[in-house]
Order: C-alpha cells, then structure tokens, then sequence
C-alpha cells in the first residue's frame, strides 16, 4: 500500500468537512449524486416505455412474458403456496411457467399488481426497473471497484444505452434477459474482489449467480462461461486456498439460495417426459442442434452498424463500445491501480473473445452439445455488452483523469448525454411498439412460448412424424391447442368400469364423484396437464396419480369396488419442500452473515472515522501553526533587512577607498599628509558579513524552534524557513561600491 499524498490528504479532509456540515436529505444527496444522475439517465432511456403506461410493449416475446407475469399472482389466487403452474393457462389445463422459467421478476409483478391493480402500467414499471436497476447496479459495482464516482457513473449509462439491452426492451421484449443485466454487474464486482482478494468476494458472486438463476437460465449459463474465462485469465491470482475456498463457497451459496427452484426443476426432469429436456424435440423444433446455431451467427457488419432507426441494431456494438475497442490499449497505462488494470484488460479480452464466438469464424458444429442450448450465438452480446462498457467508460475518463473533480463531473456527464443521443432513434416512442387492447396479448399464440416446450411432449410435435416436421415452426403451438380443443374439459375414463359424476373445477383444483362398479382398478383422466405436485384423495386415503401415456394429462386410479368423493389438489412435492426449507435456511443464515459482516464493517468504519478525524486535527492545526509560522519567518527574514537598512541610513556602511596616487603611502592624502580617519570606526565587510550571517542562523533557529512540538509541522517549517533565509541571506549580503575610474590628481 502507497501512502497518500498531503494533496489528496487534503482532498479527503475537505470533503469530510463538506459532508459533515451537510444534514439529512442534503448529505444522502450530496455522498449519492451519481446515483441521481443513472436514474435521471435510466429515466431519459426509459421514455419510450413510460411514455405510453397504459399499453403494453410488444416485442417478440411480449406475449410469452406477458402471460409469465401474471401466472405468479393466479397460481397464488389458486391457493399454492410457491407459484409454479398458471391455472388459468391454456383454457385451464394450466401451465407450468415458473418450474422451468426464472421465476423472481414474476414475484415483484404480483405484489405490484396487488398494490397497483393495472397489469399494463405493472408490467412498463418492471421494463422501466430492469433498466434503472441494470444502471444502478453497475453504478455501485464499478464505485466499489474504481472508487471514483465519476467514472462509475460514466460506465453506469454507457451500459444502459448499450444497444443490445435496449433492444431487447424495444425490440424483442425479452425480459429474461433484461432482468439478467440487473445481476450481471455485480458478477463483475465479485470477480474483481475475487483477484485483489477481499473478503466478500464470496458473497458478491453468490448473490450474482443466484439472481442469474432465478431470472433467466440461458443467461445465466453465458455468464456462467464469461466469469470462467475470467478466472483462467487470472489463474496467478485466483489459485491458492483462499480465493478457491471462496469460490466453493460461493456456489454453494448459490445453490441454496435457487434451491426451492432447482429442486422441483429437477425432480420435473427425473419424473417428467417435457419438451425443454427431449433431445429430439430440442434439436428440431427448439433450434438447439449446431446447424441452427451456425445459421444464426453475425457478419461483421453488422457489429458496427450506426443505423439505429432501421431496426437492424439488436447485434450491434455501439458507438461507445467501438471507442473503448479502438482505443483501450492507448489509455491502458492511465491505469495506476494494478488490479484495475488487470481487471479491465481481462475483460477486454473476453469481450473479443465474445465477438469471435459470434462472427462466423467459429464453427459450433465441434463444441460440446450443451452449448447448442444458446441457440443464437449473437446472446455472447451480452458479455461483450457488459465487458466492453467498462472498457468503455476506462478509455474515455483517460481522456479528462488529471482534470479537476469538477471538470471530470462536467465531461463525465457529457459523455452520458452524448451516449443517449445516439441511441435516440431506439428509445423514442413509437405507436408500432404498444399494444393498445391488452386482451389481445392472451390471444397471441406466443403466450405459452414459440415451442410451448414447458408441456408434455405428448402434446408437442412428434420429432420424428414427417408431417409435423413440415408443418415447422410453430408446429407445437398449433398441435398442443387442437389436442386440448379436441379432448375438452370433461372427465375421461381410460380403463376399467367406473362411473363419475358431479365434477367441480377450480383452478388447479377439482372435486368429482366416483364409483368402480368393476373387479379391477380403473384409471380416469382429467383435463389437467400433469406436473409433480398433482395429490388426490378419496375419502382421506391418498390414490395414485401419475400422467396418460398418449397427451400427457393428469390421471387418477380408483381401485376396484370404491366409491366416494375424488380430491384432487396441486402441493409441494417432498423435492419443493425440501429445496425451501434449504433456501429459507441459507437466507438464514445469510442474513446472520450479513449481520456479522455489517458488525465488523462498522467497527471498522468507526476506528477509520476516528484516524479521519485525527487527521482532520493535525491538518487544521498544520494550517494554523504554518499562518503564525509564516508571520514569524517573515519577521525573521526582514529582521536582516531592517538592520541593513538602518545601517545604510545611519552611513554605517563601509566608505569607498580613496584613489591611490602615485608616490603617496596608502593612509596620505593627495596633500602629502597623513589622512585621518573619518573618526567612526567601521567594520571590515568580511566581518560583516560573518555577523550577518550568525544573525540570520540566529533568527531561523528560533523560528524553527516553535514548530518542534510537532514533528509533521516541523519538516514543512524547516524546509520553508530555509529557502527563504537563502534568499534574504543573497538580499542583505554587504554591498561593494563601485568607484568610478577618475582623472589621475597631479603632485
């Protein structure tokens, strides 16, 4: 660690003073004002949504996005405690969102919808938060890591005018995604304390990838693959028992945090026949196979695409971007932090790495199987787009970093209104982009996805019936409604001799009577589609529920020579309810490590604020020793000055020597007599000058002798009243006079 210097000691006491004098709104306002401006920028960028509250923004997965909102807020109408099957989905047959899908921005939409009661304003406020959120995280993040507010703020909206981000906003409507950029910032946070070894590496990154989890799968594998690179591009820093250990811990962290998620997920996967997880069904309808994603790889062009208003940006890198690409490696040695610097040109690395992974260059047809999932190799964007804003926002503050604070404030914040007029085209509203009938938005076959793959593959296209495969694209929403259309809503008998009666559905929950007049065991169908969770009851005795073979429904055996009343409910499962007690207990007990975390924090904050007051003590009294110091070596440098002048007023000077003459002794006049003294006796100027010199070694002896109580103060004094006794030692050095050349006197 370097010791600061007396400037930035300075710097440091000012601005304590400053927010010491401030009170209440004033001070939050005053220590926080980046974080006004991303808002204001977060709200410049957001007008094309906000603009219009009261219609929806459609996209290309608007419909899809629009129905996963409100399936939360149905799914606990219905009376289940964790939200995971919509009931009022596909004519009721209900659907199973939030077990597949990242289901935490449906959270937030229900309790806003419950406070607001409008689902269009509800669901423009969650787009308009992502993008506040988005900016605000990176904000905090990069002040964490740079420690200047200008820069961060400055990173902050190059971000959030990234042109990816914001078409998936305007363009595509993908909130998964969206809401990722939220959690992708503060990665970035984790993987720097993770290099330069600070201790809550572990718990930035393990919130980082549980909010990634929870928001949007695919994105959270890309990032998954971007802090991996990272690590093997610091792989000096990162290998040794600390920095492993916390990176166990933090995915550990993780897990338990996404537990009540992942266990029911997995459980679908083990139990369960679903689109998402058939190979077959991924590879030909779901695009997830390496000639699909070759396809949909991005020509260079477009990359560094400037036309914003064509509509053909949603790839493109963006003027900043471009800036930080071209001319990062010219600002590299601006950097004086070393962790910075190793940060940032580690992510100036995985951005081009990014950009290659989506150029045709790269033939995905030779990576492993599981990365075909991305399906579109231009979703590397959002690495680059992440990467490349840090870069960014480095390359164009090396430009003004020895500027004054208030001089980096002013062009930080030009640079932002420069970053948001280029995406103006994109951000400004536009008629074509709204949904005015919001009862539109159900009707879109879209709403269950483009492939409806979260349903039974019974009820999807057969990957290997040739007349489904032609039928393309959206075979599987086509087929999956005329299935549900055709089979009804009535109760169906698939074996056996049994006789049902007086069905009563709500929601995910039915109630019907039954009679098996039959030897054997009947099965009977219900018009559900089968998730984990589906119980039913006759009686208080639990029966057997499974899925039909053929459609993938819920099905319920009635043993042989039963009657009575059918119960059918939608529970936890024993997976569900053992992932959230894992999570409730990790919130635990991360909240009694926060807590500690918070203790130890602020002991630490209060012994750093007594040292800042004890400095704040010896500046001021440096300030007011040097204002009396200075009155004292001024007086002991004019003290010379004043004798010399009253020597020279009282003619104590040394007299000019008389001119020799020829043939006289030295003391005789031109008469030839003995010259007389002029009765004053004079000292030699040697003489002189040695006394000259003791008064002023006198003089700044006892101007050095008050500052001793202080050491710090004594150095400054010392080294001031040197260099200015020299220079009143040259002022008051005895004067030769010169005289003038005369006329030889005659004898």
């Amino acid at each position: 660690m370097t010791k600061p210097s007396e400037k930035t000691d300075v710097a440091a006491s000012r601005s304590r003073k400053e927010e010491k004098t401030q009170t209440g709104l004033g001070r939050v306002v005053g220590s926080k004002w980046h974080y006004v401006l991303v808002l204001v920028f977060a709200a410049l960028l957001g007008v094309g949504i906000w603009s219009r509250p009261d219609q929806v923004m459609v996209g290309d997965d608007y419909a899809f996005h629009v129905a996963r909102l409100q399936s939360a807020a149905q799914a606990w109408r219905n009376g289940q405690i964790l939200p995971q099957v919509d009931p009022e989905a596909l004519g009721g047959f209900g659907y199973a969102y939030n077990l597949f899908y990242g289901p935490l921005v449906t959270y937030v939409a229900a309790g806003l919808e419950f406070v607001i009661g409008s689902w269009p304003i509800v669901i423009n406020l969650i787009l308009v938060l992502c993008l506040m959120g988005a900016g605000f995280m990176m904000c905090y993040a990069m002040t964490r890591v740079t420690k200047n507010r200008m820069l961060a703020l400055l990173i902050a909206v190059i971000y959030m005018a990234s042109p990816y981000l914001l078409n998936n906003i305007y363009s595509r409507m993908a909130l998964g995604e969206v809401t990722a950029a939220v959690a992708a910032p503060i990665l970035l946070l984790g993987l720097y304390q993770l290099t330069t070894h600070e201790r809550h590496a572990a718990r930035s990154l393990a919130v980082a990838a549980a909010l990634l989890i929870l928001s949007h799968s695919l994105s959270a594998m890309i990032f998954a693959l971007m802090a991996a690179v990272y690590v093997l591009i610091n792989i000096d820093k990162v290998f040794n028992v600390r920095c492993i250990w916390r990176m166990i811990l933090a995915v550990v962290v993780a897990l338990g945090l996404t537990a009540f998620f992942t266990a029911p997920l997995i459980e679908a996967r083990l139990e369960g026949n679903y689109g998402v997880f058939d190979q077959e069904y991924a590879e030909a309808y779901f695009g997830a196979n390496p000639q699909s994603v070759n396809d949909h790889r991005v020509w260079p062009q477009q990359l560094v695409t400037l036309d914003y208003a064509s509509g053909e940006y949603g790839v493109a890198l963006g003027v900043m971007a471009m800036i930080g690409i071209l001319g990062f490696w010219f600002a590299w040695r601006t950097i004086e932090d070393r962790g910075e610097r190793r940060f940032v040109t580690s992510l100036y690395i995985i951005g081009m790495l990014a950009i290659v992974g989506m150029l045709p260059l790269l033939n995905w047809q030779y990576l492993p199987n599981v990365f075909w999932n991305i399906q579109f190799p231009w979703r590397l964007m959002m690495i680059a787009m992440t990467a490349f804003s840090v870069v960014a926002g480095y390359t164009i503050f090396a430009l003004v970093r020895r500027m004054s604070v208030e001089k980096q404030a002013v062009w930080a914040i030009v640079a932002g209104v420069l970053a948001v007029y280029v995406v103006t085209p994109v951000i400004m509203p536009n008629d074509d982009r709204h949904l005015e009938d919001f009862s539109e938005a159900e009707e879109d076959l879209a709403t269950v996805g483009f492939q409806a793959e979260y349903a039974p593959v019974g009820l999807l296209c057969a990957a290997g019936d040739e007349e489904d495969v032609e039928k393309g694209y959206a075979c599987s929403l086509e087929r999956i409604r005329e299935e549900l259309k055709t089979r009804g809503t009535k109760l169906g008998v698939l074996e056996g001799q049994v006789k049902t009666s007086k069905a009563i559905k709500d929601g995910l929950n039915l109630e019907f009577d039954v009679r098996n007049t039959g030897e054997r065991a009947a099965v009977v169908e219900l018009p559900l589609i089968w998730y984990p969770g589906y119980r039913a009851r006759m009686d208080g005795v639990e029966l057997v529920s499974g899925q039909s073979e053929d459609d993938g429904l819920v099905t319920v055996v009635v043993p042989a020579g039963t009657e009575g009343t059918v119960q059918v409910r939608y529970e936890l499962t024993k997976p569900t309810e053992l992932g959230l007690m894992i999570s409730a207990g990790t919130v635990g007990l991360g909240v009694v490590w926060v807590m500690i975390s918070g203790v130890y924090d602020w002991y630490k904050r209060r012994k750093q604020k007594e040292v800042d007051s004890l400095i704040d003590s010896v500046w001021e009294a440096m300030t007011e020793n040097e204002s009396l110091d200075d009155g004292g070596a001024e007086a002991a440098v004019n003290k010379p000055k004043k004798r010399a002048a009253k020597r020279k007023a009282e003619n104590v000077l040394p007299e000019p020597p008389e001119p020799e003459v020829p043939g006289l002794m030295p003391n005789e006049g031109a008469g030839g007599g003995a010259k007389r003294s002029s009765g004053r006796k004079t000292k030699p100027a040697a003489s002189k000058k040695k006394a000259d010199v003791e008064q002023e070694k006198g003089a700044e002896k006892s101007a050095t002798k008050k500052t001793t109580t202080r050491k710090t103060t004594a150095r400054v004094k010392s080294v001031k009243a040197k260099e200015e006794s020299s220079e009143a030692q040259d002022e008051v050095k005895p004067r030769v006079t010169k005289v003038k050349a005369g006329s030889k006197k005659e004898v």
